[in-house]
């Protein structure tokens, strides 16, 4: 539900009104968690995000209602069904994945754990993964910059020019993802020190592989 809201303030172009409710909600979810985890333990902290979270779909959804309104498109349900293709063929196909992917990474995490020195092995992909995330957060940035320059763009008149955005923008992201794993490559083995010394030993294969998937 978040998601849609965001990128339809994205498509609108409207940054400012994203800024507000992002800061908040942040600070909100910080704050949130560590009092429910405080209170109620495992289950106080799943509340806290949750309400945290339904917090979050407010705000976004009464900036959406407004920016709507300024722009002066009108929400209504009259033929909603000629939507339906979109919810079928992208929208529940979307979701659906996501619902994979956690149950597969647990399963997985599971069986790492039973093998032979087990939650050794998973402390190091754990550690491994999380100079992924840092890897992954520079194509992250740089495609919510690329997205505007695309959405503005489409509406364009230019022939050619989404297509020619878009390539670049795919060059500019495998570019700096690149150039990131590589940087982290060579610095992994030392960060990874600072997990402990036995966690060095993550930065070798396993690290090269994270961050081969990254670039990919």
């Amino acid at each position: 539900a978040n998601s849609y809201q965001v990128g339809a303030l994205t498509g609108l172009e409207r940054y400012r009104a994203r800024r507000l409710p992002a800061a908040f909600c942040m600070l909100l979810t910080l704050a949130a968690i560590a009092a429910g985890a405080k209170m109620g333990g495992v289950t106080g902290a799943v509340a806290g995000l949750s309400a945290a979270t339904a917090i979050r779909w407010y705000l976004h959804q009464r900036a959406l209602k407004t920016e709507c309104q300024k722009a002066g498109i009108a929400i209504f349900s009259i033929g909603i069904w000629q939507e339906a293709p979109l919810l079928y063929g992208f929208a529940i196909p979307a979701v659906l994945s996501g619902f994979l992917m956690i149950p597969g990474l647990w399963i997985t995490n599971a069986w790492l754990v039973r093998q032979p020195h087990g939650y050794i092995q998973l402390a190091h992909y754990a550690a491994a993964l999380t100079l992924r995330l840092m890897v992954m957060f520079v194509p992250a940035l740089m495609n919510a910059v690329g997205l505007s320059i695309l959405n503005n763009s489409r509406r364009g008149s230019t022939a050619g020019s989404f297509a020619a955005v878009h390539r670049l923008n795919r060059l500019a992201l495998t570019g700096s993802t690149a150039a990131a794993a590589l940087l982290m490559a060579l610095v992994g083995r030392s960060l990874l020190g600072v997990f402990g010394s036995g966690f060095a030993a993550a930065g070798g294969s396993i690290l090269w592989l994270l961050l081969a998937s990254a670039v990919l």
